[in-house]
């Protein structure tokens, strides 16, 4: 009795370390094909987190929005690119890039649209999952 147990709970363990497995290297789902639920300027954005953090988080955490700005610039990290737009003096709206295609034709100056999912401000606004919007 006591080995049919056992070879149950194994049993178990290995479908639930199976089930785990899958979840894990499940790919995340593109941020392009997600309908964004917000739309707005870079510079607005950065000042609602600027004047209260609290409202601006509970307004646009956790949720795909599109933010038009100005290119700040573009850093390149191993494989992680991360696209800076302009929001103002005292700091802007840091995109981490899901898709490269057409960051490398980015320049300081350049007028875009980049849809992401805001995760917060530490001292920029942090999208993350980005990509060019057409």
């Amino acid at each position: 009795m006591k080995k049919y147990i056992l070879i149950a709970i194994l049993a178990i363990g290995a479908i639930g370390a199976y089930i785990g497995k899958t979840m894990y290297d499940k790919p995340v789902a593109s941020t392009a094909d997600v309908k964004t639920e917000v739309q707005i300027d870079a510079a607005t954005l950065f000042t609602e987190f600027e004047q209260n953090e609290q409202s601006a988080g509970d307004k646009y955490n956790d949720k795909a929005i599109a933010v038009k700005g100005t290119v700040q610039g573009v850093t390149t990290e191993g494989d992680k690119t991360t696209v800076m737009l302009n929001g103002g003096d005292m700091g802007g709206v840091s995109c981490e890039m899901q898709d490269k295609t057409g960051v490398d034709n980015l320049k300081q100056g350049d007028a875009v649209t980049i849809k992401g999912v805001c995760t917060g401000y530490l001292t920029d606004v942090i999208l993350v999952r980005c990509v060019l919007d057409k």
